[in-house]
């Protein structure tokens, strides 16, 4: 073969390559997005109602939370793993002013509070993202732990040293930071009014009414806590429902299919949430408690061990034992809900940022799903990953404690 051909060749190659490289990606091939064509029964089921005791608990109980989790990320910080939102390293300054914010000397003494709007929380008394890889920029804020929604009980444990943040336990754990101008302290009124346990709960996500919202009735009326007390809530449309909802897999379908809406790492935006915060509020309507972050709750409920187990057998636990609505799958770092199959294929519900996904030779590309989607088991992060069946080592009955 002539110089000539074998440089027409390489060309050829070279062009061919360049093509894939600009090529748009295949979207993912997924099933029907409506949640609820995979509900068929209609029948209520009686779950435990454990979701009151542990939404006023901050206020109840006989003993206070240690402190300390409200210190760890800012000395974890002082260990310099962290980078900013431009890729450096956190600046010595930096991590000796949210330290010295941490006001850990204050002498504060607990206080009940409850929240007056949406509230992030944090893991140091600092807006600023701060992130563990240059990779995370800028959608993996390792600060950003939670979201809480407006009339969550707190109890505050401490105050920053610049005023702006509270040390804040609630039923999601802690405590953690919130922003002071998210909180009102609480009084025996609203002792009184939370006590009752008389609520509504929306049915839709509108704003400042999402699903997972708790709303005390006054008068017969929903209300919402405000700086100054209580207010009734306008909230537009008829989306508002009383508290708890009976549970049927035809109902709780219907909530899922309300939820569908963008990935927010942490909740951090108000009308998103993360694999494990989608899963925990879908069940608040129904008064069902679990715990926020994926890996708590596979410690929570009882639970069939899936770890070791081959693919086939898998599959064919799960299409046997899982009950549609009222099962999770839980691998580390990611929890879903099982809605069903489709020939044969088990399909789960859950809230995904994106997946990996090899194109041309070893160039990795990435789609960001960023969404609640219905799928199946058989996706993987990239072709020499395993598949989220293989990955997946527990099987959860949500309302079956584990003790």
């Amino acid at each position: 073969m002539n110089n000539l051909k074998i440089f027409g060749i390489v060309a050829a190659v070279a062009f061919a390559a360049v093509l894939s490289f600009s090529r748009p990606e295949k979207a993912l091939d997924l099933p029907a997005q409506d949640v609820r064509l995979y509900a068929v029964d209609a029948s209520v089921v009686d779950l435990p109602q454990t979701f009151r005791d542990k939404f006023i608990g901050p206020w109840t109980a006989a003993e206070l939370p240690e402190i300390k989790n409200a210190y760890e990320l800012a000395h974890e910080m002082a260990a310099g793993k962290f980078y900013d939102g431009r890729g450096r390293r956190l600046s010595p300054e930096f991590i000796q002013s949210v330290t010295e914010n941490l006001n850990v000397d204050s002498g504060f003494k607990p206080r009940r509070a409850i929240t007056i709007r949406g509230a992030d929380i944090r893991g140091i008394p600092s807006n600023a993202s701060i992130y563990e890889k240059r990779s995370d920029i800028p959608d993996f804020d390792a600060a950003a732990y939670q979201h809480l929604r407006i009339n969550t009980p707190l109890l505050i444990m401490n105050v920053s040293a610049d005023g702006e943040f509270y040390a804040a336990y609630s039923f999601q754990g802690g405590p953690f930071w919130v922003e002071s101008t998210a909180v009102r302290f609480a009084n025996n009124d609203d002792m009184q009014v939370m006590n009752r346990g008389r609520f509504m709960t929306p049915a839709q996500d509108v704003r400042g009414a999402y699903i997972g919202t708790l709303f005390p009735t006054l008068g017969g009326k929903p209300h919402r806590a405000t700086k100054d007390g209580w207010e009734i809530a306008d909230i537009k449309g008829d989306i508002l429902t009383k508290w708890p909802i009976p549970f049927s897999e035809t109902k709780a379908a219907e909530l899922a299919n309300a939820m569908q809406g963008r990935y927010a790492w942490g909740g951090r935006a108000a009308a998103g949430r993360d694999c494990s915060q989608l899963v925990m509020e879908l069940f608040i309507p129904f008064g069902v408690f679990m715990p926020r972050n994926s890996r708590q709750q596979a410690e929570y409920f009882k639970s069939v061990n899936l770890a070791g187990m081959n693919a086939a057998d898998k599959k064919k636990t799960i299409l046997e034992r899982a009950i549609p609505f009222e099962t999770l799958l839980y691998f580390p770092g990611h929890v879903m809900l099982y809605v069903g199959d489709e020939d044969g294929a088990p399909l789960v519900y859950h809230s995904v940022w994106g997946l990996r996904k090899y194109k041309y030779l070893i160039r990795e590309s990435f789609y960001v799903i960023g969404r609640t989607i219905v799928s199946g088991l058989d996706l993987r992060r990239s072709l020499r990953a395993p598949t989220w069946l293989e990955k997946t080592d527990k099987m959860l009955f949500v309302g079956v404690a584990a003790n």
